[in-house]
């Protein structure tokens, strides 16, 4: 949300947010999404994503692939 929303915000590009939906509820998705909307985010492609037993067996990994790839926004 931080970079698309930056990106929205900071240049003359159209963001386009990616949002997995697998393993969260309809009222975790409709609060992402808002959250888009109030930043000006307008597209957004909601793609299904890895089945939970396939994130499960990855555990840590999944983890620190995720903090690697936020920790190096400015």
């Amino acid at each position: 949300m931080r970079v698309t929303g930056r990106i929205a915000l900071e240049t003359t590009l159209t963001p386009m947010a990616h949002l997995t939906c697998v393993g969260s509820s309809v009222a975790e998705l409709r609060q992402v999404v808002g959250e888009y909307a109030g930043a000006g985010i307008r597209n957004v492609l909601a793609l299904r994503g890895d089945p939970l037993v396939a994130l499960e067996l990855l555990g840590p990994l999944t983890l620190r692939v995720s903090t690697m790839r936020t920790s190096s926004l400015p």
